[in-house]
């Protein structure tokens, strides 16, 4: 373009030369009244400088609108990517926080376990005898219930080791409360030991005791418990009770 420039320079220079060489020939006519055509050349020549600076001008300013232009895009991208930077930045941290404030853990509360109720234990209460033909009544501990027999006849009553076998009133015998009479040998009637040996209910002497010999074979599967009934049978003789 400044190569044109130049070379439109020169040849409006060079015709301009020639036209002065002209005038110096004619010299009244041409520094008095220049001729239109020399008129129409320079307004042209000067139009076209004009125009050809007019241009470089409008290019110049558009080169620099353009280099101003990729400068604010070249400044405006480094602050974006600060920007970036610092909200990355800024994120970051918060993420950090997240992962470091953790909540601590619960203690797990124990589980409460009710507990287990204790099996029931059937607490056995004495048992009472109570027998209104012969007036009387008799207490028998709790730890004989359903151990025991009682059975009777028109002279007393019969206390044993209960026996499903055994029909004989002195088998297991424990002691007897029997009433007085012709019929009894005191002498054969063993006293129970600790226990009572006589007593009155209804107006008729009774005589307590037991056999003098052993009323159960010590090889009998109920032996142990005869013998441990019959130690505690002087206590039980003395429930005796009238009506």
């Amino acid at each position: 373009m400044k190569n044109t420039k130049l070379l439109i320079a020169a040849i409006i220079t060079a015709l301009t030369l020639s036209i002065v060489s002209c005038n110096n020939k004619e010299p009244k006519d041409t520094s008095e009244n220049p001729t239109e055509s020399q008129q129409s050349i320079t307004e042209e020549t000067s139009d076209d400088i004009k125009e050809d600076t007019t241009t470089e001008d409008d290019s110049s300013q558009e080169n620099n609108s353009t280099t101003q232009s990729e400068n604010k895009s070249s400044e405006e991208k480094p602050k974006a990517s600060s920007n970036n930077q610092t909200n990355t930045n800024n994120s970051q941290p918060k993420e950090s926080n997240k992962n470091t404030s953790t909540e601590k853990p619960k203690t797990p509360k124990p589980a409460t376990q009710t507990p287990a109720a204790p099996p029931k234990v059937e607490t056995a209460e004495p048992q009472v005898y109570t027998n209104n033909s012969f007036g009387f009544s008799i207490t028998f501990p709790a730890s004989w219930k359903d151990k025991y027999t009682v059975k009777e006849d028109a002279s007393g009553l019969y206390v044993a080791v209960k026996s499903p076998n055994s029909t004989n009133n002195y088998y297991g015998l424990l002691f007897a409360v029997i009433k007085k009479g012709p019929g009894l040998y005191e002498e054969t009637f063993d006293t129970i030991p600790g226990g009572k040996r006589n007593f009155e209910a209804k107006g008729i002497p009774y005589v307590i005791g037991s056999t003098t010999g052993v009323p159960i074979p010590e090889d009998d599967p109920n032996y142990e418990l005869w013998l441990k009934m019959y130690k505690e049978s002087g206590a039980v003789t003395k429930t005796l009770k009238a009506l």
